[in-house]
């Protein structure tokens, strides 16, 4: 019999309870980062304006403009040869 690794009956946590630390500890750690906010952002500002590599500028300004106004929405275009009544009918 295998007793290490892989699954075993009635190893690890049992299906749907949470993990009790978890809860607490993120407010902990997310109080933590907010004391570095500003250091955070100022690293990103200098990085954008003095890193050597474009791609590190290019991955500052992203991370800030992120920050400021959220991530792009990302759109799929479709095209069908339906008309708008006849897709919405399609999809009943």
């Amino acid at each position: 019999m295998n007793t290490h690794g892989g699954f075993r009956e009635g190893a690890g946590r049992p299906a749907g309870s949470t993990n009790l630390a978890t809860t607490e500890q993120r407010k902990n750690v997310a109080e933590l980062a907010r004391a570095y906010s500003e250091e955070a952002i100022n690293t990103l500002i200098d990085l954008m304006r003095t890193a050597e590599k474009e791609s590190t500028r290019l991955a500052a300004a992203a991370a800030l403009l992120d920050r400021a106004y959220g991530k792009p929405t990302h759109f799929i275009e479709q095209s069908s040869h339906m008309t708008h009544e006849e897709e919405l009918e399609y999809l009943k």
